[in-house]
């Protein structure tokens, strides 16, 4: 039958996995592990008909917090499991997600800044990117489209006004190198409170060639930017409104009756 699976922190050192129908029957499988005591948290799963992927990070005495990735069959014995020690003080992974071909792919904050990582199957590394502004960014879910399109969003920060705002970007799976990024900030004050920030906490949906971010918003600000529909930190253009084309961070009239251009030439023509 159809089960569902779900993973979180088992104790203070450990993280727990549980197998159940989906008819809400006993559970079928549940495990525990942990690390000789390390403490080890798990924040993201991939569930696939052969394999479980779990993500998080654990302490590493006495280095630190490190990035964790681990895999196991459908009966929740473990296949491999991978603690991160990429030279960083901090890291960890807060979301996972793999392709057609079992590839792995991770998303979550190093130091200060995003990184996204891509593993074969069998837990090799393949590439590892960071994505970081210079304010501090945290990327808090990643997903893989039907047709091997990566996409990661997650959180920035302001360090001047202390606001933060959503990001999301489309990297290319075979090398990890960034094809765009979209940033939406509120530039206002904030509490530095998690709740509060605006993010896009695990919130991504990919269906039908159609992107779905969802987050928290606290605040507003006029996009001063001229026929700019959506701006990004200090107050740069980041989407221009329908007709126009950005060039050289300005909205630019299309040449042509366009809803959407660029370099000048029409992508979609208006009806």
């Amino acid at each position: 039958g159809v089960h569902s699976y779900d993973a979180g922190d088992g104790s203070s050192w450990s993280f727990a996995i549980m197998k159940t129908p989906a008819a809400d029957e006993p559970s079928v499988a549940s495990k525990l592990f942990n690390n000789h005591g390390d403490d080890m948290y798990v924040w993201g799963l991939d569930v696939k008909s052969d394999s479980v992927v779990v993500t998080g990070e654990i302490w590493v005495g006495p280095v630190g917090w490190k990035t964790y990735l681990a895999k196991l069959d459908t009966d929740l014995n473990l296949v491999w499991h991978e603690t991160i020690t990429d030279g960083s003080n901090w890291s960890d992974a807060g979301s996972v997600s793999r392709d057609a071909e079992g590839n792995i792919y991770i998303a979550g904050e190093s130091d200060g800044g995003s990184h996204v990582m891509k593993f074969d199957t069998n837990g090799q590394l393949l590439w590892q990117r960071i994505i970081d502004d210079g304010n501090g960014t945290f990327a808090s879910v990643i997903q893989v489209d039907t047709d091997g399109s990566l996409y990661v969003c997650g959180i920035t920060f302001d360090t001047d006004t202390g606001g933060s705002g959503l990001w999301i970007a489309n990297l290319d799976a075979d090398n990890g190198y960034t094809k765009w990024i979209n940033i939406w900030n509120s530039l206002s004050e904030n509490t530095w409170n998690w709740y509060w920030y605006n993010n896009a906490h695990r919130s991504l949906a990919i269906k039908d060639d159609v992107l779905t971010v969802a987050g928290n918003l606290t605040n507003c600000v006029t996009c001063s930017v001229s026929n700019c529909k959506s701006c990004a930190i200090n107050n740069v253009c980041a989407v221009c409104a329908t007709g126009y084309t950005l060039v050289n961070q300005t909205c630019n009239l299309c040449a042509a009756p366009c809803l959407t251009c660029a370099n000048n030439t029409c992508s979609t023509c208006q009806p």
